[in-house]
């Protein structure tokens, strides 16, 4: 949608009608077609003017966070890979049960924390509505090795990340990501 203004044409009967959104039909990158202009509403286009686009509220909604741990919807970016971020988010979740049941995370290459990593995240799997055919172990136990360890160069992307989606939320200019 888009608003005309400041544009230079001959016996406008009516400027209020210039203001109002037009439906748009994007020709090219450099060219639009607002559609019928014919008629009493629209005198004849000399030259210039201004497009201004109007961008319309959209309504979202998400589910809650215990649908997400049951069915979770997860971005494929890997069409090679489809099971990775269901894989993922076992091990997500495995990692955060057992934080649950111990108070701590993994003991940095515990085997003993890392199988108890891998029986949750099985737990987890057959509880899930979106189930994976097998578990991926070495990817549960990685994580169980290295769950403690501190990033900065990540923990520092993440931080912008995150603190990028917090403004889009608040100023409500941008769409936030989904899920």
């Amino acid at each position: 949608m888009l608003v005309l203004c400041k544009i230079s044409s001959t016996g406008v009967t009516d400027f209020k009608r210039l203001w109002r959104e037009h439906q748009v039909k994007v020709l090219s990158p450099q060219a639009f077609e607002i559609g019928d202009t014919s008629g009493a509403d629209f005198a004849e286009y000399e030259h210039g003017g201004i497009a201004l686009q109007v961008k319309k509220p959209q309504k979202m909604s998400f589910q809650s966070l215990s649908e997400q741990l049951q069915k979770p919807d997860c971005l494929t970016t890997d069409f090679a890979k489809l099971e990775a971020p269901l894989q993922t988010h076992l091990a997500m979740v495995a990692l955060d049960s057992f934080r649950h049941a111990h108070g701590c995370f993994p003991k940095v290459w515990s085997t003993d924390d890392a199988k108890t990593m891998v029986d949750l995240a099985k737990k987890a799997n057959e509880a899930s509505l979106e189930k994976v055919s097998e578990v991926d172990i070495s990817l549960v136990q990685d994580l169980s090795f290295t769950a403690q360890g501190c990033l900065a160069p990540l923990a520092a992307a993440l931080g912008g990340f995150l603190a990028q989606e917090v403004i889009k939320s608040v100023s409500g200019k941008f769409t936030p990501l989904k899920q």
